[in-house]
């Protein structure tokens, strides 16, 4: 996301800063007003384009969308009024190439920067190449994640400058699947692009779960958000807690808690175990809309129960597959103030969305509608919520 008009205030850092250091009383109490939330669409942006497309990420400064067709792969920007004020393949061979693949693409200044496979590539919002960027550190492959998680973010710092986040999903070093991985592989990079320069940010804390679990369960992959410019709220799958970070300074502005009945489910393996250990529910995503934090919660068919209905051919075609489905399956989404307060579970009131979605910082998110049928269109939804009547 690119939200760099408005950079958190210091006020502001110092009232999150002293609320999370407050005591377990004033907690206690905010306890006590849970509430159930339903989103609601407040208003709505339609364009004339018949292929599918994926929305990749928007500019508050410039009001414009990127968004990427899903079948010949070139990148669209759009402006709030729906009209295509650029668009360009850089998967065709030529000077704006950035290989045949890519894990997105985002506003980065004035220009647009896609992570590729191995780099980064700076392009202008015509496609023409400015620059090409390593990654900041060596690895041993890329992955393709589920839910379309957030692979990078741009904000400004305190001078003004363009910095650059990114998610890499598997640092060389130790194997994945021993504590020394756990412990030292750091996956979310800072850097300025201008200078040259990265280090590694908002690392697993000491007592992060994957540090003191003792066992496997998964890559402990950091799945991040823009809240408000250097606001970046970060959580993982198995963790019961989750964090807002100022990427500025790196610092720890707020620890979220995750009530009992929905913080994650799951059993272990011994390290080096090539076996996978049942995942029954995970947190897979968190999005903002610049004022609330919203943590989405899925409970899933165990693998041991998939393992044995994938035995059968077609087997997601099949009746079992659905009936574990029904048994097993359900995603919640919870409703976060910024002071680490949990409000209450969100309703969807907005009717089908796809999972594409993008944070801003103006009280509302976007995501786009879902049809059923086939449409000459593609109409983009911004997201707020509110009590539930």
């Amino acid at each position: 996301m690119n939200k760099h008009i408005k950079g958190i205030s210091a006020s502001l850092l110092l009232i999150l800063l002293a609320v999370s250091c407050g005591g377990s009383a004033e907690k206690s109490e905010n306890e006590h007003q849970v509430q159930d939330y339903i989103t609601y669409v407040a208003d709505s942006l339609s364009f004339d384009y018949l292929p599918e497309v994926l929305l990749m990420d928007y500019s508050e400064e410039t009001e414009e969308l990127i968004l990427i067709d899903r079948k010949s792969r070139e990148v669209l920007i759009i402006d709030n009024q729906g009209a295509i004020v650029s668009k360009f393949n850089p998967h065709i061979e030529g000077p704006g190439y950035v290989g045949n693949f890519d894990h997105g693409w985002i506003f980065h200044g004035e220009n647009l920067v896609c992570f590729s496979n191995y780099y980064f590539y700076e392009i202008t919002k015509e496609g023409e190449y400015i620059a090409r960027h390593k990654y900041p550190v060596e690895v041993n492959g890329i992955w393709s994640l589920d839910y379309l998680p957030e692979m990078s973010i741009s904000y400004k710092s305190p001078e003004g400058d363009p910095m650059f986040l990114a998610f890499i999903t598997e640092p060389a070093g130790h194997n994945y699947n021993t504590q020394a991985f756990q412990d030292s592989a750091h996956m979310l990079h800072r850097m300025d692009l201008q200078k040259g320069t990265s280090e590694p940010i908002m690392k697993k804390r000491p007592e992060s779960i994957y540090r003191n679990l003792g066992a496997y369960v998964d890559r402990g992959w950091p799945y991040f958000r823009q809240v408000d410019n250097n606001l970046v709220v970060v959580t993982y799958s198995i963790d019961d807690k989750f964090y807002l970070y100022d990427a500025n300074t790196d610092e720890l502005v707020q620890t979220f808690e995750i009530p009992e009945e929905f913080k994650p489910k799951f059993e272990t393996v011994p390290f080096g175990s090539k076996e996978k250990p049942d995942k029954l529910r995970i947190n897979i995503k968190v999005m903002s809309d610049g004022k609330h934090i919203f943590l989405r919660v899925l409970s899933t068919i165990p693998e041991s129960v998939e393992k044995v209905l994938r035995r059968n051919e077609n087997w997601r075609q099949s009746q079992a597959y659905r009936d574990a489905l029904k048994k097993y399956s359900d995603l919640n989404t919870l409703v976060y103030n910024l002071d680490g307060t949990y409000l209450g579970p969100l309703e969807n009131g907005a009717g089908l969305v796809n999972y594409d979605m993008e944070s801003t910082s103006d009280g509302f998110y976007w995501v786009q509608r879902r049809y059923n049928d086939e449409r000459p269109y593609r109409t983009f939804l911004k997201i707020k919520v509110k009590t539930k009547e």
